[in-house]
């Protein structure tokens, strides 16, 4: 399986260019794009892994390398998704200002839950077709990502809850100005604090160990003039100060997860994870066709990519994935990417 990590670095390493200038195109969309279609990789790896676990017996030192380094990036893959989300609804926020807010309902929020409720349609389909049944509240859950029916779930499930909360706080306090834009923060970082605290009864630690990414992309994008400054004057000092903070929260983190109900320290972990991320890529310029694809067909690629797990896995599983699990993975992703391309065909657009 570790040769599917490198195919991700030579991935990213096509077309890539170096800067000794600081460049803060770096948080294009294209760029971030391509950041995202790094991690979806990462994340598609993840998911087929079990599948592999569970039909494969025969795993070599590179196979278990696969595992011990993908459980070390733990929830680091979808950082920087919550990151450049949040980023992006702020930037909206203050180029639209309160219509755009007045459209997130619509365009953010119901659009996301709709397409998503498409997509476990299929899933229920699907299970049913191969003799899978559930409990009718499983699959009424499963609706609105409380529950999965073999679909990923949590992620949309997080990420809609963050939207919600950053409408309301918005919406109530506004976004005209910047000291609206200021007390707005203040309540949504209040909501989303409480919406975790809340979770942390029903849910694993995963389902919102990095919701605080989210809440960073929407505080760096409001002070990005001043952040951009701070950058220019002390970058190199910078980089180091988060390399060092990530690191010492990572092992700060394998000592007290199992108290850190909350995952507090998880959440400050992602924060500075993204900023490295982020200053890294004002110098390296990471950005090719392939990749700015993946991450622009983020969703899609995220909500069907275990349908072909599934289906093949169900009836190849004992054939395919126990002689040849490589050849497995091959064609997940192609189906994968054939899938992501007739979204377009089913996608709502609100």
């Amino acid at each position: 399986m570790i040769v599917f990590y490198l195919f991700i670095v030579i991935l990213v390493f096509y077309k890539v260019s170096f800067s000794k200038e600081l460049d803060f195109s770096a948080l294009n969309k294209d760029r971030t794009d391509s950041i995202k279609g790094i991690f979806i990789l990462l994340v598609f790896l993840r998911h087929i892994f079990p599948y592999i676990e569970k039909y494969c017996t025969n795993f070599n030192r590179f196979d278990r390398l696969f595992e011990v380094s993908d459980k070390y990036l733990g929830q680091l893959i979808v950082v920087m998704f919550m990151f450049y989300s949040g980023y992006g609804v702020m930037e909206s926020c203050k180029k639209k200002s309160t219509a755009y807010v007045e459209t997130m309902p619509q365009k953010r929020i119901l659009s996301t839950i709709l397409n998503f409720m498409v997509a476990v349609g299929f899933f229920l389909l699907i299970q049913m077709l191969m003799g899978q049944h559930y409990p009718l509240s499983k699959v009424a859950l499963a609706f609105v990502g409380w529950e999965s029916i073999g679909n990923s779930n949590w992620y949309i499930f997080t990420i809609v809850a963050c939207y919600i909360v950053t409408y309301f706080s918005f919406s109530k306090c506004g976004v005209t100005d910047s000291e609206r834009l200021k007390t707005s923060l203040y309540i949504t970082f209040v909501g989303l604090l409480l919406f975790i605290v809340t979770m942390c009864f029903f849910k694993e630690t995963y389902w919102f160990n990095t919701v605080f990414a989210y809440l960073a992309g929407l505080v760096f994008s409001f002070k990005k003039d001043f952040a951009f400054d701070r950058i220019r004057m002390g970058y190199k000092k910078l980089l180091l100060l988060s390399t060092v903070t990530f690191l010492t929260l990572s092992v700060l983190y394998l000592f007290v997860r199992e108290f850190d109900r909350i995952g507090l320290v998880f959440n400050f972990c992602s924060i500075a994870f993204a900023f490295v991320i982020l200053l890294l890529t004002l110098r390296v310029k990471i950005s090719n066709n392939v990749l700015v694809w993946l991450g622009s067909n983020l969703f899609p690629l995220y909500i069907y990519q275990r349908i072909p797990m599934l289906v093949l896995a169900s009836l190849f599983g004992t054939t395919l994935i126990s002689t040849f699990p490589y050849l497995y993975v091959v064609i997940c992703f192609i189906f994968t990417i054939l899938l992501a391309n007739l979204y377009k065909y089913i996608a709502i657009k609100l």
